[in-house]
């Protein structure tokens, strides 16, 4: 575990070294604060052709985050409203 840790450190280490000067702002497309949250719900939204409030309604359910594009992915695939599987996913 020691060694990972050690192993990681250097290469985070170099990266940071190595990333000249002006590319120190990287945008990963995710940022935090109510502007943030909405412009993730809008993004599920826009690529999934669901309404915003729908992505924010299972957001409420307790479907964590990180899990939204899953649960819309599934849906889509599977041809059942997204209530349908947060509600599979909730249930065990």
């Amino acid at each position: 575990m020691r060694k990972r840790l050690t192993i990681l450190s250097i290469i985070l280490l170099v990266f940071a070294v190595s990333v000249p000067a002006y590319a120190q702002n990287v945008d990963l497309g995710v940022s935090m604060g109510s502007e943030g949250i909405r412009g993730f719900y809008l993004g599920i939204s826009n690529y999934y052709r669901v309404p915003e409030r729908e992505v924010a309604v299972v957001r409420e359910r307790g479907v964590h985050y990180n899990d939204l594009p899953v649960v819309f992915f599934i849906a889509a695939r599977a041809h059942v409203a997204p209530g349908v599987i947060v509600d599979l996913r909730l249930g065990g």
